[in-house]
């Protein structure tokens, strides 16, 4: 029997898909972005049907912990301490 694969999250383009899987490659949690875009041939497909990230349904509480955690305000290098 196969392991079982979740959906992570979806990503309005295949790019904010692919910073995500990475976010996660760094976290040791392997995924995929499964997207129905024609190959990346017809990009403008994914605004329709969205991008998913698939992780094993084992990976999923982790993975969007993860993802929750890697908004634009954490990323921020915290407060600047101005010389005088």
């Amino acid at each position: 029997m196969g392991e079982q694969l979740v959906s992570a999250g979806s990503f309005g383009s295949r790019l904010e898909a692919e910073m995500a899987q990475q976010t996660l490659a760094e976290h040791g949690i392997p995924a995929f972005v499964q997207a129905d875009d024609v190959g990346g041939t017809r990009p403008a497909l994914q605004f329709t049907g969205g991008v998913a990230l698939i992780v094993r349904a084992e990976d999923l509480a982790r993975a969007r912990a993860v993802l929750a955690g890697s908004g634009p305000a954490d990323r921020s290098p915290g407060p600047r301490r101005h010389r005088r």
